[in-house]
């Protein structure tokens, strides 16, 4: 049997014809079902196109992937995941451009997919995004044409995105189906820097802008993109708007912890949570914990944040001498900024 593609204005719907075979053109598609529940593409753009600059482009993969697959044959899948905002999407859309096939589009489960792509006699591009909310609990119906059961000399290059890693395990640790996982995370602190330098447009708020994202537990293009974008309309630092804005710091305390050992501070740990929160008087006889592990237990405070504990020991399960132990605000920092040298 061949078939042919039969256009009506942008829509592409697949016909049989005894003497002729006709190819998709490239493009980009959305998969659609008629009021008669019969598949056909609809055309929306010639290919991916991005009005605005690119960040934090990842070419190393895209060209290991494109490479990949113009040195293998049959079916072939890469799955992309992470959080809105992390990059996945642009690259998928620019590895769906460097491969100048056909794009198909699928945005909602439908039982006839399988059927129409087996139908097509050209090589194309399968775009799921956010495959985990759109094939959840249906992963099966895609993994017997993902092995190339089904054989045909055409292949089909499956381009998935997730926001969470939550697929069915027969799709993971199987490179035949998904060759490539790559997992998007935070924005690296050069994308970072270059994002605020080319939007930030008062340059007075430089530093508070970068300190206040450095503060994030999360940093995404939109995230960062945003917070210029609200400094840049009211022209003043994210502090005056941090608490309206719908973005917010970690603001969970964090503490750098000692003990006095001959006068001298020896530290104990660093960057932690310690409880209780609030050390007053009647903190006494409280058990004192440090990330959620007992070190001892309070028998004297000299302040908020200098008190005396009798040490717990986990070996012999026994309290031992009492030692003077400090703590000092840690300054919650984003990964990102780890160890970057910057001063704020």
């Amino acid at each position: 049997m061949n078939n042919v593609w039969v256009q009506s204005a942008n829509n592409f719907m697949l016909r049989e014809v005894s003497t002729q075979k006709q190819l998709l053109p490239k493009g980009v598609y959305k998969f659609q079902l008629d009021q008669f529940e019969n598949p056909y593409l609809a055309q929306v753009q010639e290919e991916f196109v991005f009005p605005y600059k690119i960040y934090g482009v990842e070419t190393d993969f895209v060209d290991r992937v494109i490479r990949s697959w113009e040195h293998t044959t049959g079916n072939f899948g890469i799955l992309l995941n992470g959080l809105k905002g992390t990059g996945k999407t642009v690259t998928a859309e620019l590895i769906a451009n460097r491969l100048e096939l056909p794009v198909i589009i699928v945005s909602f489960h439908s039982g006839k997919l399988i059927s129409f792509l087996n139908e097509i006699q050209q090589d194309v591009v399968v775009f799921v995004d956010e495959f985990e909310k759109i094939y959840d609990g249906y992963e099966n119906s895609l993994l017997t044409i993902m092995d190339g059961a089904l054989k045909t000399q055409h292949r089909l290059f499956f381009l998935l995105t997730t926001n969470e890693l939550r697929v069915d395990k027969n799709l993971l640790q199987r490179p035949s189906r998904v060759r490539y996982v790559k997992t998007f995370s935070d924005l690296t602190l050069p994308v970072i820097m270059e994002v605020v330098k080319d939007k930030l447009v008062h340059d007075h708020w430089y530093d508070a802008t970068v300190k206040f994202i450095s503060e994030l537990p999360i940093i995404t293009m939109d995230l960062v993109k945003s917070v210029v974008e609200e400094v840049n309309i009211h022209d003043e630092s994210p502090e005056n708007f941090k608490d309206v804005f719908n973005i917010h710091a970690d603001k969970t305390d964090m503490y750098n912890v000692y003990k006095l050992v001959d006068g001298e501070k020896q530290e104990v740990n660093t960057y932690v949570n310690v409880h209780p929160d609030y050390i007053t008087e009647y903190s006494v006889n409280s058990n004192l914990h440090i990330n959620h592990r007992h070190v001892g237990i309070i028998t004297k405070v000299i302040s908020e944040d200098q008190f005396v504990i009798k040490e717990y020991d986990e070996k012999t399960d026994e309290y031992t001498d009492e030692v003077v132990y400090i703590r000092e605000k840690a300054v919650r920092t984003h990964l990102s900024f780890v160890n970057s040298g910057l001063v704020f």
